[in-house]
C-alpha cells in the first residue's frame, strides 16, 4: 500500500503456510514455519519516472537487515497492470521475481482494505488516477 504522502507498507504472506488447528497449542516449529512464510516492511518511498523504478526505504521490517536499506523495484505497466520485477540477487534458487498489481473495480476504502484490494487516489501523480489494485506474486 503506497500513500500520496510518500509512505508505504507491504505485507507478503505465503498462502500455502500450514494452518494452526489450535493457536493456543501451537508448537515452536509451527510458529517458526508461519513466520518464515511472512514478510513485511514499511517506510518512505521515492519514484523515478525516467528510470522507471520505485525505491522503498524501510523504517520497520520483519527482517531487521531491511531497516535503513534501499530497495529498488523496477516497474512497468502492461495491459492495465502495474508490474514490479527484477533479477533475484539474494536467493540462488530464484532467477527472477515478479509482483503483478491488477486493477479491480474500486470500492469504498473500508471494503477495499478488508478484501486486499488497494485504492490509489493518485500514485504516482503523473501515471494514473483513482485506480484500485490487488497483487499476486510470481517467481
Amino acid at each position: 500500500m503506497d500513500q500520496r504522502d510518500g509512505y508505504m507498507c507491504a505485507q507478503l504472506m505465503n498462502p500455502d503456510r500450514p494452518k494452526w488447528t489450535d493457536p493456543l497449542l501451537t508448537t515452536v516449529e509451527a510458529k517458526a514455519a508461519a513466520a518464515d512464510g511472512a514478510f513485511a516492511h514499511c517506510g518512505r518511498y521515492e519514484i523515478d519516472v525516467q528510470q522507471r523504478w520505485i525505491m522503498h526505504l524501510p523504517e520497520v521490517a520483519t527482517d531487521p537487515g531491511y531497516v535503513g536499506s534501499r530497495q529498488i523495484r523496477p516497474f512497468s505497466f502492461e495491459a492495465g497492470r502495474l508490474i514490479l520485477s527484477d533479477v533475484e540477487k539474494n536467493d540462488a534458487a530464484v532467477a527472477r521475481w515478479k509482483i503483478i498489481w491488477e486493477k479491480v473495480p474500486c470500492r469504498p476504502a473500508a471494503i477495499a482494505s478488508q478484501s486486499g484490494a488497494f485504492a490509489y487516489d493518485e500514485w504516482p501523480p503523473s501515471l494514473f488516477k483513482r485506480q484500485c489494485y490487488t497483487s499476486s506474486s510470481v517467481h
